[in-house]
């Protein structure tokens, strides 16, 4: 038995290997490495086969299962264009393909990653790719598959704010983390850099005294440098904090700090 991985939501791409997955999600990894082992040692489990089949017999289906876009046509409810028989089918098979689900679970004990899988893979020989897969899952936003979509979700996504998400399914271990960082660093890093950098708002506490002297007790430049001196120890037989680095430290600290409630102020 082959299974399909859809791609896009809704399914605009079919991939029978990893090649092709990684062709079609653009790297945004739409099935994870493990899943994707999962289904082919899937394909060679001869039982498995066996129960499909004879649920697609039990459903009055074709024994490879409906094609996806056909499936898609018929389970397209907004859609006034289905004939009478197509609509008894629809119908037929929503009341029908749960028992057929619960009956393989129940026989097979089916992994839980199967199972999710397993009503599209009894009606269409397929899996759909969701939102995640994995104990350990990533998404940029606005969606990186942003290629794939059409003009209106293309317009949509500009709206979402840019990030690189990490999210948990279940508790994991400090170890299992860092390999899944180390698996995925490759893709991690290229999305990552993608993003805003990373905005300095740093301030040491030297120049924030020196501000503080300025603004707040009125010293002059001059006296600030001897005050510094005192304060910090400093030790500066080549007289670098004079008062012309004062005045530049309190020029960078003052645009960091205005920077900090959005727009800067050039201090006059």
């Amino acid at each position: 038995m082959k299974i399909l991985f859809l791609i896009g939501y809704p399914p605009k791409f079919e991939a029978k290997n990893w090649k092709e997955i990684l062709k079609y999600s653009k790297n945004s990894l739409a099935f994870d490495e493990e899943f994707y082992q999962i289904i082919k040692a899937l394909e060679l489990n001869e039982e498995f086969e066996k129960e499909v089949v004879k649920s697609r017999k039990r459903l009055g289906i074709p024994e490879a299962g409906y094609s996806w876009q056909e499936y898609g046509k018929m389970s397209d409810h907004k859609r006034d264009d289905l004939t009478d028989d197509e609509m008894d089918r629809m119908l037929f098979l929503l009341k029908n393909y749960p028992n057929e689900v619960k009956r393989i679970s129940r026989k097979l004990k089916l992994n839980k990653r199967i199972l999710d899988e397993l009503k599209d893979i009894i009606l269409t020989s397929s899996v759909t790719s969701p939102d995640y897969l994995s104990d350990i899952h990533y998404w940029i936003e606005p969606d990186d598959r942003y290629e794939l979509m059409d003009e209106d979700e293309k317009e949509e996504a500009k709206e979402i704010t840019k990030s690189f998400n990490i999210a948990f399914l279940r508790q994991v271990s400090k170890n299992e983390l860092i390999k899944f960082i180390e698996r995925n660093w490759d893709y991690i890093e290229k999305r990552t850099k993608l993003l805003p950098r990373k905005t300095n708002h740093y301030i040491s506490k030297r120049d924030l005294r020196i501000v503080q002297l300025r603004d707040k007790d009125k010293l002059t430049f001059n006296e600030i440098v001897s005050q510094v001196a005192k304060e910090f120890d400093i030790d500066d037989p080549f007289g670098k904090t004079n008062e012309d680095s004062v005045k530049t430290a309190y020029r960078r600290a003052k645009l960091k700090i205005s920077s900090l409630v959005g727009n800067p102020q050039r201090d006059k």
